[in-house]
């Protein structure tokens, strides 16, 4: 990748939305953790994609077309 491209990857982030956890979103994946029998981190990851009003969560070690609530998870490498 050439300077220039690195760059304006870089610059792009700036404007992607970023949800920062507080402590009753950690509150709020315990409780996804214990419901749905997945990993702290997975569960995290479903509270914050939840959070900012995600339709689907692309993620390949999660049950693709499992719900959680309004959210759908999908594989990005299922066929």
């Amino acid at each position: 990748m050439k300077s220039q491209e690195a760059k304006d990857a870089v610059s792009d982030l700036g404007a992607w939305t970023i949800h920062r956890p507080a402590h009753a979103d950690v509150l709020r994946a315990c409780r996804i953790q214990r419901q749905h029998k997945i990993s702290s981190w997975d569960a995290l990851i479903v509270n914050s994609a939840i959070e900012l009003g995600c339709d689907v969560l692309w993620r390949e070690d999660l049950a693709a077309r499992r719900k959680y609530g309004t959210l759908t998870i999908r594989n990005p490498f299922a066929s």
